[in-house]
């Protein structure tokens, strides 16, 4: 009988050992000697830096002779103190531990209205913002301030709510704020005012001897014909196309007088660089240049003229 006694007693010591605090009355567990334990009941090898130690968890009702159920409160706990699960090797015998650079899911307070947004825009705590796009494209928007990274990388998130013209964010308030105020700047009615070059003709010399050469490039949010004086296409660009490079002598043969238009696609930020250059051997001249850079309607569409006019070279006096 004191044989049988004795045993029992030892195996409550080893156990003791084997989980380092025992269980208490609140269910405060050593978070070192959980994992250990579990590890060692799933017959793992387990690695882990020195972040685990001296840390408490408090668990209730641990499953331990239900293996499933185990593994699944071992995962829990893992994301609640900000961790992960890595395995390696064919039967996963090796388990790592791994610190969430992104920390433990938290849920977030939503707000909806600047007012909300100010009470809190100083406070160090996580929030989600729906703001409501008027003016321009939210794609282009969201576009811009990923390209910008106004987001924190290490959790934050911005996103468009497809059919509502919306951008959804999550990032610490301060950060949102910033963003709320980038896009209020941005996000303001597009009139069509008239461009300076809209409807004018430009006028430009023609010598025998050089080459003249048109370029388009760096389109985007815009397509665009380049045309003769009977409106004949001799170039088109769309938008899946980012430029092109004509040479002009062959058309200038047959008059001197092109048409452009520029159609803007979708309402944002419309572009395009226009450049006409002679060229004579090695030699080469910038003749004329235009830069579109601008917010504009969708459906604008900027018309102009280019004219190229002979020069006859003079003689030169003995």
């Amino acid at each position: 009988m004191n044989k049988i006694l004795l045993s029992c007693l030892s195996l409550l010591f080893l156990a003791g050992i084997v989980f380092s605090q025992n269980p208490k009355e609140d269910g405060s567990y050593d978070l070192k000697a959980f994992l250990d334990a579990v590890a060692q009941k799933a017959k793992k090898t387990l690695i882990y830096d020195t972040s685990m130690t001296g840390r408490k968890v408090y668990i209730s009702n641990i499953p331990w002779d239900k293996p499933e159920e185990l593994h699944r409160l071992f995962l829990s706990v893992l994301e609640h103190s900000g961790h992960f699960l890595e395995t390696v090797g064919n039967n996963q015998e090796i388990w790592k531990i791994k610190r969430n650079i992104q920390g433990p899911w938290t849920q977030t307070q939503t707000i909806y209205s600047l007012e909300e947004l100010d009470k809190i825009k100083d406070k160090d705590q996580f929030v989600t913002m729906i703001i409501p796009i008027k003016y321009l494209s939210a794609k282009e928007i969201q576009s811009g301030l990923r390209a910008l990274r106004f987001i924190n990388p290490q959790g934050g998130n911005l996103c468009v709510m497809e059919g509502s013209e919306s951008i959804l964010i999550t990032d610490f308030a301060p950060n949102v704020k910033r963003v709320y105020d980038v896009i209020q700047h941005l996000d303001k009615k597009v009139e069509n005012s008239p461009i300076a070059l809209e409807g004018q003709t430009i006028v430009l010399p023609l010598e025998e001897d050089r080459q003249i050469f048109l370029s388009v490039y760096e389109c985007k949010n815009i397509s665009l014909s380049f045309a003769k004086k009977d409106n004949s296409v001799l170039a088109h660009i769309d938008e899946g196309k980012q430029g092109i490079k004509l040479g002009m002598c062959p058309f200038i043969q047959e008059g001197s007088l092109y048409h452009f238009s520029i159609h803007v696609l979708n309402t944002g930020l419309a572009q395009c660089n226009i450049r006409i250059e002679a060229k004579s051997g090695k030699d080469s001249a910038d003749l004329w240049g235009f830069t579109l850079s601008r917010f504009l309607q969708e459906g604008k569409t900027i018309r102009f003229s280019i004219d190229f006019q002979n020069l006859k070279k003079q003689p030169k006096t003995p």
